[in-house]
């Protein structure tokens, strides 16, 4: 996913076209190229950054939730050590 990132910034943030053969269609279909270059950068860069986030997340809401039930277990298996005492 890094590499989609740099890409994506390096295809919004600039200024010229980077692949000159797009720019007879685009101009044939009414559209900017550059313009097009730019929307098709921002797409690669927030969209694979938003799929990097939510791997993340996932990663560390299970990661949380395994170590919840190992402490329920733990908590379970642990004896009473007076009457009336918490644990």
């Amino acid at each position: 996913m890094v590499p989609m990132t740099i890409v994506g910034a390096y295809l919004d943030r600039n200024g010229s076209l980077v692949y000159r053969a797009y720019a007879t269609p685009a101009h044939a279909l009414g559209i900017s190229a550059l313009g097009d270059q730019a929307q098709a950068g921002a797409i690669m860069w927030v969209g694979g950054g938003m799929v990097m986030v939510a791997v993340g997340v996932w990663a560390a809401m299970a990661a949380l939730v395994e170590e919840e039930r190992r402490q329920a277990a733990r908590d379970a298996r642990a004896p009473l050590s007076e009457p009336g005492a918490v644990r």
